[in-house]
């Protein structure tokens, strides 16, 4: 009743002079005082201006520096309204205030990735001198990489080449009608997503908060009657923390020693048995993860099988198929029927010009490969390329929307300091994250049997990222067209990734989904070696 009065001036005020963050703070902040659901329409304000300020910062490192004194703006409104769903009585009321929760949730992940998606091929259209300027940085940082000197000088050289490059870039975009047409951003609407899945898939989204004394981990979910429900769960600080060391120590092991980061304790808690039921019927589960979540197989974690009728432990993709993507608000595909003949492109580097370790297993895999697709009747082009090979001499990137599947075997090199530098060692190239910009593809699946490559980045030059960023080879891939990416969370195996690979592309062929091939691929290595040689391989993407 105190704050009321003095929020409702602040807002008045700042409304109509400005400045526009301020009017958002204080918008919220009377949504708030007042905690009705009749001025939701304020908080929801106070986020479109936030967002479209945000949009107006046109590097990736103005934007994340931005959030950084915004981004509390998502958690006060998710608060206020959960407070709204507990306040409510059960019935449309309650449903609309886990709605409204549920799209805050949403909006606050990976908004660099949303923004890249909904503007489109803004690097398409790079006029010839900006294309060449950018093509030449890219040849140099190539022949350092090559070069393989890991003295300081060379470190700051190819530093220097990579922020030169992404300075190319930002300027490319800044120039971009694309970008401007992009800040009119089309309005989230969860029911609709919701509605739009294919029949049998549920999702599962989740958001911490950190509270005085360990986090609440909320959880967002609708199973196949599409209604948004909501549960939370508390962690203390240690459970927490265990996570966090084992999910960041199996980027640097062995696969072969890394370990379970969510033992049937906490996958317990991630998948508490009451969603287990709710999500009973589903044989699909699309996934969004936050924060402590985010680079964790949650596919691999082990739960508690309620179902078996004695407490069996299992994984969760022995239950269910499962796809993660950064966020729902990402534009989902036209859906479309999977292809009956699919036009497929196998390309793979034993040996690459970078002095990498042979890949010995890489000319089998795409001999085994070529044979199940063909076996099948589709229409396969395959391309083993030797340590001196260009991409045009093969496959030239523009050739590549042609394709249905492209599955690429080959080294991965992934620098979490420069993320968009992420980049597939084929023959004398390095493709980079960066050169998926300016394609377009029409893929239903890319599968990278190469190590690290589905990582990505918490920081940004130095600075953290404070959105969930998704800042590595999927955010290149997604705007670029693709539905799915399939790659590995940290070292892969080269013989356990040819086995998982074949039994992944037979499921395919033979006319199952993407996240069931998945599944299938999973079910067949879990017994064949340890946890870390198949767990890596995660499925992230939409649904088909």
């Amino acid at each position: 009743k105190q704050a009321e009065p003095l929020a409702e001036q602040a807002w008045t005020f700042f409304e109509k002079n400005g400045p526009p963050d301020v009017a958002a703070q204080a918008a919220l902040a009377l949504a708030r005082a007042r905690g009705r659901s009749e001025d939701w329409h304020l908080a929801e304000q106070a986020l479109g201006l936030a967002e479209q300020l945000t949009r107006a910062q046109r590097s990736l490192f103005d934007q994340q520096r931005y959030l950084v004194k915004k981004l509390q703006m998502y958690s006060d409104a998710l608060r206020f309204a959960l407070f709204l769903a507990d306040t409510s009585p059960e019935g449309n009321a309650r449903r609309t205030a886990i709605t409204r929760a549920w799209q805050v949730a949403e909006r606050s992940k990976s908004f660099s990735l949303h923004q890249a998606m909904t503007q489109g091929g803004w690097l398409q259209a790079l006029d010839p001198q900006r294309a060449a300027q950018l093509a030449e940085i890219e040849e140099r940082l190539d022949a350092l990489e090559a070069q393989r000197d890991p003295s300081e000088a060379a470190v700051e050289a190819l530093a220097k080449l990579s922020a030169q490059r992404i300075k190319v870039i930002e300027t490319a975009m800044a120039q971009s009608p694309l970008v401007a047409q992009a800040y009119a951003s089309p309005p989230f609407l969860l029911q609709a997503v919701l509605d739009a899945l294919p029949a049998g898939v549920g999702v599962v989204s989740w958001y911490w908060l950190e509270s005085s004394d360990g986090w609440w981990l909320h959880t967002f979910y609708a199973g196949t009657n599409r209604e948004p429900q909501h549960i939370s769960t508390f962690w203390t600080a240690d459970e927490v923390a265990a996570l966090n060391t084992v999910r960041q120590t199996s980027t640097n092991c062995t696969p072969s020693r890394v370990g379970q980061p969510l033992p049937a304790p906490l996958g317990n808690k991630v998948f508490p048995p009451s969603l287990l039921t709710a999500l009973g019927n589903c044989h699909t589960l699309l996934l969004t993860p936050h924060r402590h979540l985010r680079q964790t197989p949650i596919h691999a974690a082990q739960i508690t099988d309620a179902a078996a009728g004695d407490n069996t432990t299992c994984f969760l993709i022995e239950r269910f198929a499962i796809q993660v993507l950064p966020t729902l608000t990402l534009p989902f595909p036209v859906q479309v029927a999977s292809p009956k003949a699919w036009r497929v492109l196998l390309m793979g580097c034993e040996q690459d010009g970078f002095h990498s370790p042979e890949l010995s297993d890489v000319p089998m895999e795409l001999k085994t490969l070529h044979d199940t697709w063909s076996a099948s009747g589709h229409t396969v082009s395959v391309h083993p390329m030797s340590s001196d090979a260009r991409l045009d001499e093969h496959a030239p990137l523009s050739e590549w929307q042609r394709f249905d599947l492209i599955h690429l075997a080959c080294h991965g090199h992934f620098v979490p300091q420069r993320p968009l530098d992420a980049a597939l060692y084929l023959g004398s190239e390095a493709l980079r994250a960066t050169e998926f910009f300016t394609i377009s593809l029409n893929t239903e699946v890319i599968c990278l049997s190469a190590c690290d490559v589905a990582q990505h980045t918490n920081t940004l030059d130095g600075m953290d990222l404070v959105s969930d960023e998704w800042l590595g080879l999927a955010l290149p891939l997604f705007q670029a067209g693709t539905r799915a990416v399939l790659a590995s969370l940290w070292k892969a195996n080269s013989k356990f990734a040819c086995a998982f690979m074949q039994e992944f592309h037979h499921a395919l062929a033979k006319g199952t989904t993407t996240a069931r091939a998945h599944q299938l691929a999973c079910l067949s290595q879990m017994n064949a070696g340890r946890f870390g040689l198949w767990a890596n391989w995660q499925l992230a993407g939409f649904p088909n």
